[in-house]
């Protein structure tokens, strides 16, 4: 087996050989004689077409920085805008909810006052705001109920009346408070909180 992979390699030997020796014939044969003026005047036009080239290469590395610029701006530009938006949301966000305790605050007032409650400021510090309801509007839905659970919780918060007065038994009259016009605690809420 030896032999003929032996022998196998010596005949494609040979026959890269001759093919070889054909190419060196043909190329010999085909080759034009030289011709300087010719030479020479494709020598400068590729030496033009080079030029050309860099000139172009040059002018696109500089078209690319420039887009890279623009691309830059607009990008900054772009995060400055995102940055304001979101600064003018919170904003508004900041102003809607200042609005709607300001509500709630006034609306508060004006339960506690028709509800007969010793101190309407201390009602809305102590009412639970997260368990109120509030309408599309924004307006709190269920101030009296809050309030009336409030008041079952802390009944100091609710006036006495004239039966539940105290007396004092130095001289036997009853111990009231100055009645305040309703309207006028009204007038006072609505002055107070600008509504």
């Amino acid at each position: 087996m030896t032999d003929e992979t032996t022998a196998q390699t010596q005949v494609v030997t040979e026959q890269a050989q001759v093919a070889e020796s054909k190419k060196a014939d043909v190329s010999t044969e085909t080759e034009e004689p030289f011709d300087k003026d010719r030479a020479m005047a494709t020598i400068r036009t590729l030496r033009e077409q080079e030029k050309l080239a860099k000139t172009q290469a040059k002018e696109l590395e500089i078209l690319r920085a420039q887009a890279k610029t623009q691309a830059d701006a607009q990008l900054s530009e772009a995060d400055k805008l995102r940055a304001k938006v979101s600064d003018l949301e919170r904003q508004a966000a900041d102003r809607d909810r200042k609005r709607q305790e300001r509500v709630v605050r006034y609306e508060v007032m004006l339960a506690a006052q028709k509800m007969n409650l010793v101190d309407a400021d201390a009602a809305y510090r102590l009412l639970d705001l997260a368990t109120l309801e509030f309408a599309d509007d924004g307006s709190p839905k269920d101030i009296e109920k809050a309030l009336k659970e409030l008041v079952k919780a802390k009944p100091y918060l609710l006036k006495a009346t004239q039966a539940q007065q105290t007396i004092n038994a130095g001289d036997g009259v009853g111990v009231s408070t100055p009645a305040v016009d309703p309207k006028a605690r009204e007038a006072e809420l609505r002055q107070r909180f600008r509504f």
